[in-house]
């Protein structure tokens, strides 16, 4: 380790996930731009702990890295396909939804070709001073003029589960990293109706070598929602509706954003119907070999360890009525959170916090105080200022485009919106 900068940057663009990958992606084109990346894993992944192997993208692969700004770059979805001999297999199987683990070897793909890339280097703290921000990490000391935070979300856990999280209690991101052998003979609850639940749920209803004993899917919500995701709908995730979402004013962006919910965290049709048909297999066909338990409009409210295993209170929401669940296994399929890293606790401050994400101006920089030329460009953790879309993938080559518009003091992407069918105010 040294105690002085090992180099000075203009750009430096933390973590490593689609978000800066587009990024990377788009900005290759440019030779002025330099931007140093880095990533603390030890290579390119994403949601590893969640690629189940029927697991579908919820969004077209046109919406890939780089496409909605530039279709003619190489790093699109197309010329991946066309890189590694896929395209014709992949034209003649009509994937009326594309599996998710083609587009994660995609991402690796483009990552082992971008400029740039620092893998298996974290960054331990970042200050401000003098007009720079410095930047220590596991290996060097970096300033750098401006930053790009690509750094995620994080699994969410319920209050009442945090002290308790373990080998037996764990979130759904981190799934597919257990042995099936596991769940053989065992009370598994998953907890959490969006579309990992989902998965998780149907992947183990469906594990014909490990069954568990008893298996409960527990959900808040009303039903187990399928996503919204007719067109009008898709128009949600357009540049045009993320503008006027924008200008809105605060109260009336956190009601569209209640609104909108199920147009970004709803479960796929298509494993609905398969966990459906599933259901009536086990009834019809295999005479409930294992009926399983579904609860809609339950929270779970507190979880006890009780030696090797737990103890659920559930509570209706409707009936307000309350009951107990015993579980070996807790699979909590909760979300993820955009929470900032504490690497980044000296310079919060200067930083303007909303209810859901951070405040940023119109080219996705966050709002600090007056006086500082230096830019913290935001990727994914604005949804208060862009709607919905700014924590999906759908609009990452709109957002990276125009960071790079920002960054290059021109537009060098035509960031003119295409009007919306819909009159959204």
């Amino acid at each position: 380790k040294t105690n002085h900068p090992s180099e000075e940057v203009s750009y430096l663009a933390i973590g490593v996930g689609p978000s800066n990958l587009s990024l990377a992606a788009l900005a290759s084109k440019h030779d002025n731009l330099n931007i140093t990346f880095l990533e603390k894993k030890k290579q390119f992944s994403w949601h590893e702990g969640s690629l189940l192997p029927f697991s579908n993208m919820q969004s077209s692969h046109i919406r890939d890295l780089v496409t909605l700004a530039d279709p003619t770059n190489k790093f699109s979805f197309i010329s991946y396909l066309h890189s590694t001999k896929k395209l014709y297999h992949f034209m003649a199987a009509e994937f009326s939804n594309i599996p998710r683990f083609e587009f994660n070897n995609y991402y690796k793909w483009a990552a082992e070709q971008l400029p740039g890339m620092h893998f298996d280097e974290w960054v331990n703290e970042v200050q401000y001073e003098e007009g720079n921000f410095r930047v220590h990490t596991s290996k060097r000391i970096i300033l750098a003029k401006n930053l790009i935070l690509g750094i995620g979300s994080i699994p969410y856990f319920p209050e009442h589960a945090v002290l308790d999280i373990d080998r037996h209690a764990y979130h759904g991101t981190e799934y597919c990293k257990k042995n099936k052998e596991t769940f053989r003979n065992k009370k598994v609850v998953v907890v959490g109706g969006g579309q990992t639940g989902a998965e998780v749920f149907f992947d183990l209803f469906t594990n014909k070598t490990a069954l568990p004993k008893e298996l409960t899917w527990i959900s808040r919500r009303s039903l187990f929602n399928p996503m919204e995701e007719s067109p009008f709908h898709t128009e949600i995730f357009t540049p045009y509706f993320s503008e006027c979402f924008y200008s809105l004013d605060l109260d009336s962006k956190e009601k569209l954003l209640a609104q909108h919910k199920l147009a970004s965290d709803g479960v796929s049709s298509d494993i609905l119907q398969n966990i459906y048909k599933e259901l009536y297999f086990n009834k019809y066909q295999h005479k409930e070999k294992l009926p399983p338990n579904l609860l809609i409009n339950t929270d779970v409210v507190k979880q006890e360890l009780n030696g090797d295993s737990f103890k659920l209170y559930i509570q209706n929401k409707v009936t307000n009525s309350t009951d107990q669940l015993d579980a070996d296994i807790i699979i909590y399929c909760t979300g993820l959170d955009y929470k900032l890293p504490e690497f980044l606790n000296p310079i919060k401050p200067m930083l303007t916090f909303e209810k859901s994400g951070i405040d940023t101006h119109k080219d996705f920089s966050a709002k600090l105080p007056s006086g500082i030329k230096n830019k913290i460009y935001i990727q994914n953790g604005s949804t208060s200022s862009w709607g919905v879309s700014d924590r999906n993938l759908v609009l990452g080559a709109w957002r990276s485009a125009k960071i790079i518009n920002s960054m290059l003091g021109f537009n060098a992407y035509d960031m003119e919106s295409e009007n919306t069918f819909v009159t959204w105010k």
